[in-house]
């Protein structure tokens, strides 16, 4: 397997370059088709998520491939191509399989060990395949990839269970909070952290909140389920003023709230306010931070918090990573097998092609022997050509759980060309004659 993916991640891009790359999974299928139809053995499954945008994909032209992702989105931002290479990570081979295994146990999120990118991954495979995006060679990886995700969760409780973004985000500001007599939340997105943050909030005690939306439909669900108050947009300003803490999950390409909106509620305000900001595209101005009463907490903040450096160093991060360790190594196997399997197959292809070939000629020629002396002679065909790969094929099968495999395998294709289309054609005549 050469999986190869490009990632722009929020621990390696910057945070402005990551929100103008933030794009729908639409977008990511778009293009993946767009390639598709260029390159017929490319697989690809994009992930598009709140801070990360990656490509996972297989095609016999990586290069090519790469290219156009990255002339793609240098196109769309109207940056060159080098400087948007060097704002991504690129992964390889196992390298890439081990970025997916750890992903998809949130290893690499923020929150360590959250649950939402299980559900993401897992949906951004299915709509690939929906696409017919993915076959025989990113299925296996996928398929491996969600089941790795669950055993990690099954077997282990990082940061102690059910983790998100969205809690993890109000955890930072409950100290600070135990003062405020019954602290007022306002929730500013329906999407899923959004709703994560008010099923949070309603597990703590004295906590108030409500919702801002601008769609009404959603509205009333959000009413439904929470049996909270859900305002719409134009109250926004007004509520800032009120609140304790402002939690913004809605991610529209424009910012829903400028420092000089919240300088002028701010104004003659004793009491210190609360912003969160976890949407991608970001919903606030991060220069709020720099107001009087304002204490802000982003992406970034949340990744060098203290209690985010403990959990990574907690015995239970260290046990997930020996779990993906172990099905890294499980898939690698498994990998080799199929591969072997592959070859093997091809082998006695490209073989038994060559003897079916002469054979039919010299059957031609013999016409007049009985139907019982042509079938012997065919089964003797037969027997010479099992015969003879019989050796190769018991020293590959020796080489299944060896790192040498993958050479052997090369030097067998390499060696009959396995990869012609008509394989009699391409054998050249050796001449048996004595010398």
């Amino acid at each position: 397997m050469n999986v190869k993916v490009i990632s722009f991640h929020v621990f390696d891009t910057p945070m402005d370059m990551l929100e103008r790359l933030a794009i729908g999974m639409d977008q990511g299928l778009a293009l993946a088709e767009q390639l598709k139809q260029a390159d017929e053995s490319l697989e690809m499954v994009p992930v598009c998520t709140c801070n990360r945008l990656e490509f996972y994909f297989e095609s016999d032209a990586h290069e090519w491939c790469s290219l156009q992702i990255y002339q793609h989105l240098s196109d769309r931002l109207e940056v060159p191509v080098d400087g948007l290479r060097r704002q991504a990570r690129e992964y390889e081979g196992q390298e890439a399989v081990r970025h997916l295994f750890q992903s998809i146990a949130g290893l690499k999120s923020i929150a360590l060990g959250e649950n939402q990118i299980q559900g993401q991954i897992r949906q951004a495979y299915l709509a690939a395949r929906e696409k017919k995006l993915v076959g025989r060679r990113l299925a296996p990886l996928f398929e491996t990839a969600i089941r790795v995700g669950k055993r990690v969760r099954n077997e282990i409780r990082i940061g102690g269970g059910r983790f998100s973004l969205s809690k993890m985000a109000l955890k930072q500001i409950l100290p600070e909070l135990e003062s405020v007599p019954h602290p007022q939340v306002l929730i500013v997105g329906t999407g899923k952290m959004a709703r994560a943050a008010a099923d949070y909030l309603r597990s703590q005690p004295g906590f108030d909140f409500a919702f801002v939306s601008q769609h009404p439909e959603q509205r009333a669900d959000l009413a439904r389920q929470f049996g909270k108050p859900v305002l719409h947009f134009r109250d926004l300003p007004r509520l800032l003023g009120e609140v304790d803490v402002l939690f913004s999950a809605y991610g529209t390409h424009r910012l829903l709230i400028s420092k000089q909106q919240l300088a002028e509620c701010m104004a003659g305000r004793t009491k210190p306010l609360f912003v969160i900001d976890i949407a991608m595209p970001r919903d606030v101005d991060p220069a709020v931070a720099e107001l009087e009463g304002v204490r802000f907490i982003d992406f970034d903040t949340l990744y060098h918090s203290q209690w985010r450096r403990e959990l990574a160093a907690d015995s239970e991060i260290q046990r997930a990573q020996e779990i993906i360790e172990d099905e890294l190594l499980q898939f690698r196997i498994q990998q080799k097998q199929r591969e072997l399997s592959k070859t093997i197959h091809r082998l006695h292809a490209y073989f038994g092609e060559i003897a079916r070939g002469e054979l039919d000629r010299t059957l031609r020629s013999l016409s007049h022997l009985p139907q019982q002396d042509l079938k012997k002679i065919e089964k003797l065909a037969h027997s010479i050509t099992q015969k003879i790969l019989h050796r190769p094929t018991v020293i590959l099968r020796e080489h299944v759980d060896q790192d040498q495999l993958p050479a052997y395998l090369r030097f067998v294709e390499e060696m009959i060309n396995l990869k012609t289309r008509n394989p009699v054609q391409s054998v050249e005549k050796v001449n048996l004659e004595p010398r």
